[in-house]
């Protein structure tokens, strides 16, 4: 049996194979169990191949994060209004009655 190796192909540039990231143990373990005829140095590489973003990928993160961000911070003060006053609903006297439960609370 031929022993096993790196088949990245066109996107070999956008992976980091670099000696730098050490193996964890589990995967050191699970190579050292691997038979004689395995090339054990290749698929470790292989272990340490991870695609690399591009700018692009990287702005559309930074971009999602952000808004995900400002949106939070917009709507907080409102989201613990809400929250206090359907607490305030279910541990008061209006507990079980119609037009008092998280929908309605949502609603106004």
């Amino acid at each position: 049996m031929s022993s096993l190796s790196c088949s990245t192909g066109s996107s070999k540039s956008k992976l980091d194979t670099s000696p730098s990231s050490p193996l964890s143990n589990e995967k050191t373990e699970a190579i050292k169990k691997l038979p004689k005829w395995c090339d054990k140095s290749a698929i470790s590489t292989i272990m340490n191949c991870h695609n690399k973003r591009t700018a692009a990928e990287m702005n559309c993160h930074n971009f999602v994060t952000k808004q995900f961000i400002a949106h939070k911070t917009k709507n907080k003060k409102g989201f613990k209004i809400a929250t206090k006053e359907l607490s305030n609903n279910q541990l008061g006297p209006n507990c079980g009655k119609n037009g008092y439960g998280a929908t309605a609370v949502c609603k106004k």
